[in-house]
C-alpha cells in the first residue's frame, strides 16, 4: 500500500547568519526544522513541511529574500510496502513548483517484510 507523500520545501547552503534572518523575518509562527548540509558542514538546511493549506506567500517570500547561493527545492518522501508502484507528484506541489520554481527531489522507501 502506498502511503501518503510527505512533501517539504527546503533552501540549502543557508549561513548561520542568513538562516537566523530568514527565521526571524519570516517562520516566528511557523513550524520549521533545521539541518547540517552533508556537502559543507559550516552551512545549514531550513526545511518546512508543506501540504495544501501551505502558505504560498510565505514560500515566495523566502525565495525572494534567499542569499543568490543559497539553492531551494521541494522533497517528497514516499513509502510502501510494495518494490514498485506508479507514483503521482501531488498537484499541490506541482503548482507551487510552477509558481516559484527549484528541483522536486524524491526518496522512495519499500518497507515489504520479505518473510511474508
Amino acid at each position: 500500500m502506498l502511503l501518503k507523500p510527505k512533501c517539504s520545501f527546503r533552501m540549502i547552503g543557508l549561513s548561520e547568519y542568513e538562516l537566523s534572518v530568514l527565521v526571524n523575518n519570516h517562520l516566528t509562527e511557523t513550524p520549521y526544522r533545521t539541518g547540517t548540509y552533508h556537502k559543507n558542514k559550516s552551512k545549514k538546511i531550513l526545511r518546512l513541511i508543506i501540504d495544501e493549506s501551505t502558505d504560498t506567500e510565505l514560500l515566495h517570500n523566502l525565495v525572494n529574500e534567499k542569499p543568490d547561493n543559497v539553492i531551494h527545492d521541494f522533497f517528497v518522501s514516499i513509502s510502501s510496502d510494495q518494490q514498485s508502484e506508479i507514483v503521482n507528484i501531488p498537484l499541490f506541489l506541482l503548482r507551487l513548483h510552477q509558481e516559484i520554481g527549484g528541483d522536486i527531489c524524491f526518496s522512495y522507501t519499500c518497507t515489504f517484510d520479505p518473510d511474508e
